[in-house]
């Protein structure tokens, strides 16, 4: 039994099989093939990728693109206050994003939506909200503002821009054809023009910003041909009344 037992542990040892060593546990010989771990799963195209294809032209070197995070004050925290506000250039590169510090108590941070902390708004870094303003105000002085409601944006931030310099992927009439009187999504309009999910959790106001960019770099050359016509239209219109007895 002796002479078994030894041979039987000379042949694992030679031959790499399982043994089980002094704790009990039992073990693969140094043979053993491993199996490699497979790779991660490559990360889901973004708004960034999206640009980076769509190669926005030189034209469009004076076009930027907005979008804000807002939380909930008031009555049942249903009135909104600017949180976060982001700004990018038409490459997409981040020209600024500050979370704002609030200025009233904040009844609801809408976090599964916004993406906003309370630790966000109370940090060191978080700016006032008239510095934001200020500083968003001269970014966007006589630029092309793109976003997707950007209404809203206005709004709150107590901020306007001039008509003709606002593309907004919200009111753009391709965008909105066949969906009856309803505006369509950002998520809806990424999915369906870009191809790019978004939104699948927390909001991120330069995602956001991106997407409208990328949507507006894609249609840019036919939505300024309309823009174009219209205003010549407009313009005709204008010189027969002024012809007017």
């Amino acid at each position: 039994p002796r002479a078994a037992e030894a041979s039987r542990a000379e042949r694992r040892r030679a031959g790499g099989g399982s043994g089980r060593g002094s704790d009990g546990v039992t073990r693969k010989g140094a043979s053993a093939t491993t199996e490699a771990a497979p790779p991660p799963p490559a990360p889901a195209p973004g708004p960034m990728s999206a640009l980076a294809a769509l190669n926005p032209h030189p034209g469009l070197s004076n076009v930027v693109a907005l979008d804000c995070e807002f939380v909930g004050v008031g009555l049942n925290g249903a009135s909104n206050m600017l949180a976060r506000v982001s700004l990018v250039s038409s490459s997409g590169a981040i020209l600024y994003d500050r979370f704002v510090a609030p200025s009233e108590k904040v009844v609801d941070y809408r976090t599964e939506v916004s993406g906003v902390r309370a630790a966000d708004v109370h940090s060191k870094e978080a700016v006032s909200f008239k510095a934001a303003q200020r500083e968003v105000a001269g970014l966007i002085e006589g630029k092309v503002l793109v976003g997707h409601a950007l209404r809203n944006d206005f709004k709150v931030m107590l901020l306007s821009h001039p008509k003709r310099m606002v593309r907004d992927t919200s009111r753009y009439r391709p965008f909105r054809q066949g969906r009856g009187r309803g505006t369509p999504g950002l998520r809806t309009l990424a999915a369906e023009i870009l191809g790019l999910e978004i939104q699948r959790g927390e909001h991120s106001s330069v995602e956001d910003a991106r997407t409208a960019l990328a949507l507006y770099v894609k249609h840019s050359k036919e939505w300024e041909k309309q823009l174009r016509e219209k205003q010549n239209v407009n313009a005709k219109e204008f010189r027969k009344w002024k012809k007017r007895p």
